[in-house]
């Protein structure tokens, strides 16, 4: 029997304050965790603060998935991964990353990886 897997990589470029945002961050992982319809069962880790490359990574692991949120302040910008054994609705997702976190000058790349 063959399982469908989901796997869906969004970055923006020219990204607004909020990505230097630690609190705000952790929320909008909970956010697209529960947009997409999983239970985290583990909270976001490894806030990492650099003077010279201030950045933030997330995990949540869910009940059959993962997704994370990486977050760059020195090239501004930001990297939110989807993997799932469920579908869930890429466009929903996208138009909240992108509510969330772009800015006019933002840029928007999707990479779909296909498991069958």
């Amino acid at each position: 029997m063959k399982i469908k897997k989901y796997h869906r990589i969004y970055v923006i470029d020219n990204c607004n304050e909020k990505i230097s945002d630690n609190k705000f961050l952790t929320n909008t992982l909970q956010k697209i965790s529960t947009q997409v319809g999983m239970h985290v069962f583990e909270n976001p880790v490894n806030p990492n603060e650099h003077p010279e490359s201030p950045s933030y990574s997330a995990l949540g692991v869910t009940d059959v998935s993962r997704v994370t949120v990486q977050a760059f302040g020195a090239p501004n910008k930001i990297s939110v991964d989807i993997f799932s054994f469920k579908e869930w609705s890429r466009e929903e997702i996208k138009k909240l990353i992108l509510k969330t976190f772009s800015t006019k000058n933002s840029t928007l790349t999707i990479k779909e990886i296909w498991w069958g």
